[in-house]
């Protein structure tokens, strides 16, 4: 908007024509007429004699009026395409002008914590069930790791878990590209809320329960003991005594 309006202070044009679209001008023109106080020409499709016609009242009935600066044209407003060759020359700015126009600083990733993100939106989620049986370490664990928590129905009415944390199709069906279930043996209700996850991975000491059928990846084991060797690994790795947790 700066560079718009840069371009008018130096350039004064006796007419800006913008599309009237999404993603081709329609808001970016309608914001350059608030800030140069300016009513523009919406949703015009034709432009001739210095009158305007755009649609109006649903695009049911055609409105007239005289050409204002400031234009924001249909794709119907537009030439046929013929023959005729137009050239079109860049546009030098004074350099006081170009110095105060805003620039994009990339400040790096922001620390989000995991906890905050609303479960139906985690991207990476580890998921307890009744076969975890040290909490305060799969709190740790999800911590380490950076994962948004959830839980199984069981987990939470045995009160391990708050209600909105739990996964499943009595809960909140999530969308995770990475959904690590522990000690979760997989009843219908909770495979239909991960159904639409990209990457399932079971920890589960029963081979032939549902979560271990429907994962990608299985690890046959008890919870705790599996999740406590993934955090030293974890642990390791970040300290730079592993070059390769996989």
């Amino acid at each position: 908007m700066l560079a718009l309006r840069a371009v008018n202070n130096e350039l004064q044009p006796r007419h800006w024509l913008l599309p009237d679209s999404r993603s081709g001008g329609g808001e970016l023109g309608r914001r350059l007429g608030a800030a140069l106080h300016e009513r523009p020409a919406t949703r015009v499709w034709q432009v001739k004699d210095n009158l305007v016609i755009g649609r109006a009242g649903a695009g049911r009935q055609d409105l007239q009026q005289p050409l204002p600066r400031l234009v924001l044209a249909l794709p119907e407003c537009a030439e046929p395409v013929g023959e005729t060759r137009h050239e079109v020359l860049p546009v030098t700015l004074s350099g006081n002008i170009a110095r105060h126009l805003p620039r994009i600083e990339d400040l790096g990733p922001v620390a989000v914590d995991p906890m905050q993100i609303p479960l139906a939106e985690a991207e990476f989620i580890l998921s307890g069930g009744n076969g975890i049986r040290d909490w305060d370490l799969f709190h740790s664990t999800a911590a380490l790791l950076g994962a948004t928590e959830g839980a199984s129905r069981v987990a939470v009415d045995d009160g391990h878990m708050p209600r909105n944390r739990q996964v499943g199709a009595t809960g909140t069906w999530v969308t995770a590209r990475v959904y690590l279930a522990v000690g979760i043996s997989g009843a219908v209700q909770h495979l239909q809320g991960i159904a639409s996850c990209d990457k399932v991975i079971a920890i589960n000491t029963n081979p032939g329960c549902d979560m271990v059928k429907r994962a990608d990846l299985s690890v046959i084991g008890n919870g705790d003991a599996i999740l406590a060797a993934l955090a030293r690994l974890v642990e390791q790795q970040r300290a730079g005594e592993l070059q390769d947790v996989a």
